[in-house]
């Protein structure tokens, strides 16, 4: 399943807005990507690191694990719900989605590292869609998309996904 992890290096790579960051300082562009990269390493942490560990020494099948991890994940953005109101509830569910497919990255890099810089490197992407006031930026799109092309290949391959009931985790 390397095709998830590429797809969102390349999606973030080819979504950033190059224009835009450019219009700010190289301070603000490394301010933000070293944020991004905290964010990422963070997160990936927390829930693929401690989350996984935690739900597979406590007995939980790999699907579960998949799913808790996924479901925490989102519920912990569900905190933009006080500043944003009910619309974050979409933030909510697509980082839920957003979950598995870094667990699946996890997965299939044996270690956290290719899912904390990817997932740095998505926000980053995601976030530079924003960094000039009151103007569009139509390839924030390629994010959206990217999401609905992953989550058709999870359903299309999901029983090829799942590991077998004897194999062990990775």
């Amino acid at each position: 399943m390397w095709v998830i992890p590429v797809i969102i290096a390349v999606t973030a790579l080819a979504g950033m807005n190059y224009a835009g960051l450019g219009k700010h300082s190289a301070g603000f562009m490394v301010l933000l990507a070293v944020s991004m990269l905290g964010v990422g390493f963070a997160e990936e942490g927390m829930f693929r690191g401690l989350g996984v560990v935690t739900f597979r020494v406590n007995g939980f099948t790999e699907a579960k694990v998949a799913l808790w991890t996924c479901v925490l994940f989102g519920l912990a953005h569900a905190t933009n719900l006080v500043s944003e109101g009910p619309r974050a509830m979409v933030q909510v569910l697509v980082t839920a989605a957003a979950g598995y497919f870094f667990y699946l990255t996890r997965r299939v890099s044996k270690g956290l590292v290719v899912p904390a810089v990817l997932h740095g490197l998505w926000d980053f992407g995601t976030i530079s869609a924003v960094v000039v006031a009151n103007k569009s930026y139509l390839g924030a799109g390629l994010f959206i998309l990217a999401d609905v092309i992953m989550v058709i290949i999870l359903l299309v391959r999901r029983h090829r996904i799942e590991p077998a009931a004897n194999a062990g985790p990775a």
